[in-house]
């Protein structure tokens, strides 16, 4: 019995489509942690199909507690959370989006990047698109001659 050190990295055999399936079911912050285990896995992350953007898959922190009202409003913050959508949507490689979701207290001050999200959802033709954020339409959009 020798010592094998050589590591074996069996999942990563399995076809692309199951391993994005796999890691369909991680959050967006655990799955591009799982994106260093390997090279195949590198550019999974940006091909996956459900996303969901929140104060935990982007800061790490939990607001099972209550609403982290001094957290939200820093400017900072919500500067740095657009940011880290945008990118994501800029480096995203899948062909389609099954679901979409953006849950942060942004305001009509992020109105050009919220266009751009929706803009990129219906583009990816994605199924379920939830925008839980504070945004004002125009009144132009809100307003119509004509009878729904």
């Amino acid at each position: 019995m020798g010592n094998n050190t050589k590591t074996d990295d069996r999942i990563s055999e399995f076809p692309e489509g199951i391993l994005s399936h796999i890691l369909s079911f991680l959050t967006l912050r655990d799955a591009a942690k799982a994106s260093v285990l390997s090279p195949t896995w590198r550019y999974l992350c940006a091909s996956t199909s459900k996303l969901s953007f929140d104060l935990f898959t982007v800061f790490g922190k939990n607001d099972r507690m209550g609403m982290c009202t001094r957290f939200y409003n820093l400017q900072e913050n919500k500067l740095k959370f657009v940011k880290v959508v945008d990118q994501f949507l800029q480096l995203h490689r899948g062909p389609k989006i099954d679901s979409f979701r953006v849950c942060y207290c942004l305001g009509n001050e992020s109105a050009c990047h919220i266009d751009r999200w929706i803009s990129f959802a219906v583009r990816m033709r994605t199924e379920k698109l939830e925008l839980d954020t504070f945004f004002s339409f125009p009144k132009i959009a809100m307003s119509s001659s004509s009878s729904w």
